[in-house]
């Protein structure tokens, strides 16, 4: 967990970012709970998640 924060600092994610990846991704919660939780829908949730972790891989690509 600590070395996601370390990574999504280096890279910039903003907060909603952070919390959609840590939700749905490290913690298994589905999408539809989480967007719940932000007052989202479903399929923005899983645009996001796919945005956030594309951002994520090209990180740990270039490091």
């Amino acid at each position: 967990m600590r070395e996601f924060r370390e990574l999504a600092d280096r890279i910039c994610l903003p907060d909603r970012g952070r919390f959609i990846i840590q939700k749905v991704v490290i913690e298994g919660i589905p999408e539809r709970e989480v967007a719940k939780q932000l007052n989202i829908s479903q399929k923005r949730v899983n645009v996001c998640k796919t945005k956030y972790l594309q951002q994520l891989r090209q990180k740990l690509i270039s490091v």
